[in-house]
């Protein structure tokens, strides 16, 4: 599929938006591309409400039309503070049932603010429509309905704000303006209330994800084979959370939990090959992903590109030439496939840099480092470039950036190598220089 604004092409087609226009054929937009639209036509959409309203305000301050469009921009305006209650309901019920939150994104596109309190992780992004909470289900007594009370308390709430907004306006007295934000507030939430409690599912690159009311209608029902795949996925989050600390041992562990229950389960078995790559176990990680490929799992298009990518970073990480043809191509096809993803960007930039290829390596490598939010990311792709400058003779530009990927990430399985790299080749440099004459 390509994307018909910046000509972008991948065969993940579940990573694109599709769009029908009146008299145009369908138009198919990347994932960068689609945020990008959706915040646009947003913005311009609240802004021509909002222009509106006010030039019909000020030429017949009684005009109905004037106060629909003005309230219209509010109902817009009031939906993201109602997107945080929604998804802190969400999660306050989880944990009041003893479930496991691990995140909770709000909004969507690109991330903007992100940081860890009471426990959780809180990702903020650009477009302020939406949201997810990631909840984890142990093995407990009527975990289904533990489930289905969680997927209820976001239109729940929604629903409860509403009924009491509507009593507020009924019951007290205000002034016309507060009264008019309080129908606002009314109108909202019912349809807030009404979005999120239509069953429907949505294509996105994590895959196809149900609405609130989709897995309301499902969660009595959950066979035992899902919700042993839930188990496995909680296991795993703990994993990524201790892997985040860069606590290996506890990661290691519980992805050998997640793997007692389900060996063949794909996230786990990706897990366990992410921390033996930390570990620098690289033969063995290399191993558990080439393993993984072959796998039911490894069917799906985006996760099928990533284990791609994953091989073809081990191969350069073991700077055997003899893998180096398959990390170029390996590498290569998942850019094609996700031309958008920072690790695809920046491992292809490593294995340019291992084949020789410098100057297209390192402007790759700095893209990637440009696109990454994780630390961790940032950390590894500064370490490459570091090795990169260093193979082009620049001393300087490579402990410049090994300097900030220590800062980055001081735990970054890569920093030992490169320092030991670079002193080498300071000493080098040193003892082989020429001596300078006496004054």
């Amino acid at each position: 599929m390509k994307c018909d604004r910046c000509g972008l092409q991948s065969d993940v087609e579940q990573a694109f938006s599709t769009e029908k226009r009146l008299v145009s054929r369908l138009r198919h937009y990347c994932p960068d591309c689609t945020v990008k639209r959706h915040t646009r036509i947003f913005i311009v959409q609240l802004l021509l409400l909002a222009c509106c309203g006010v030039v019909l305000y000020l030429l017949n301050p009684g005009s109905s039309v004037a106060g629909f469009y003005l309230q219209v921009t509010l109902i817009l305006v009031l939906m993201t503070p109602l997107v945080i209650i929604h998804e802190l309901t969400h999660a306050a019920v989880a944990r009041l049932v003893g479930l496991r939150v691990f995140g909770i994104v709000l909004g969507i596109g690109k991330t903007v603010w992100s940081a860890r309190f009471l426990g959780i992780d809180w990702t903020v992004n650009m477009l302020p429509v939406g949201g997810i909470t990631f909840v984890g289900a142990r093995p407990m007594p009527l975990i289904r309905w533990r489930l289905f009370l969680v997927y209820l308390a976001g239109p729940a709430s929604h629903i409860v704000m509403a009924v009491a907004f509507w009593w507020l306006t009924e019951t007290s007295r205000f002034s016309s303006w507060l009264y008019w934000v309080l129908q606002a507030l009314v109108y909202a939430n019912l349809f807030m209330a009404a979005v999120n409690l239509f069953p429907r599912k949505v294509s996105m690159m994590t895959g196809m994800q149900g609405s609130d009311g989709w897995h309301l209608l499902r969660a009595p029902f959950i066979q035992e084979a899902e919700l042993n795949k839930q188990y496995v996925g909680c296991l795993v989050a703990e994993a990524m959370q201790a892997y985040a600390k860069n606590d290996l041992v506890a990661a290691h562990a519980w992805t050998e939990k997640a793997l007692t229950l389900d060996g063949n389960s794909g996230v786990a078995r990706n897990m366990l090959g992410i921390i033996q790559m930390n570990r620098r176990e690289y033969r063995d990680s290399r191993e558990t992903f080439t393993q993984l490929l072959g796998t039911a799992d490894a069917r799906e298009p985006g996760f099928h590109n990533i284990l791609l990518n994953n091989v073809a970073y081990l191969n350069a990480l073991l700077r055997d030439p003899s893998l180096l043809a398959e990390a170029d191509e390996l590498s290569a096809e998942a850019l094609r496939h996700l031309p958008w993803v920072p690790a695809v960007i920046g491992t292809r930039g490593t294995v340019l840099v291992e084949m020789g290829k410098l100057e297209e390596g390192l402007a790759m490598l700095k893209k990637s480092m440009s696109l990454h939010v994780e630390k961790h990311g940032k950390a590894l792709n500064a370490c490459h470039i570091a090795i990169g400058e260093m193979r082009r003779g620049e001393l300087a530009a490579s402990r410049k950036y090994l300097a900030a990927a220590k800062l980055l990430d001081a735990h970054c399985f890569l920093l030992g190598d490169v320092e030991a790299q670079l002193s080498n080749l300071e000493s080098h440099k040193s003892m082989t220089a020429e001596p300078q004459p006496a004054a």
